[in-house]
């Protein structure tokens, strides 16, 4: 039962940090920046929350630092409109494995072309 609820949980916080970043965060670094909220993953005691982002568009360094600034303003969100007694600390993540994914996608790619060059 205590599972089904952490992952209720995990799902609220997701849906409302991806909604804060891109509308309630007024920051110039994040100007351009494509923020998406991977998975929030909340321990079970509820004190502590990984939120995985990955940020397309603009300089990622430069994104992933304003998101860092506004752990506060942020956590004050996740107060109002998630129902906990214990509001988590947020731990941001930025998630590379979409980078990663596409880089051997075109390791692949390039492969493929090669291959269909030698059989030509």
């Amino acid at each position: 039962m205590a599972k089904v609820r952490q992952n209720r949980i995990n799902s609220q916080m997701q849906t409302v940090l991806a909604e804060a970043i891109q509308k309630e965060l007024q920051d110039p670094r994040l100007d351009g920046a494509i923020v998406s909220v991977l998975k929030a993953d909340v321990s079970a005691d509820l004190s502590h929350a990984k939120i995985y982002v990955s940020i397309f568009g603009t300089d990622e360094k430069k994104a992933f630092n304003a998101i860092l600034n506004s752990v506060p303003f942020l956590r004050k969100i996740v107060a109002k409109k998630v129902q906990l007694r214990i509001v988590p600390q947020l731990h941001f993540i930025l998630d590379k494995s979409i980078d990663h994914a596409s880089n051997i996608n075109s390791i692949l790619n390039k492969i493929k072309k090669d291959d269909e060059d030698k059989n030509s």
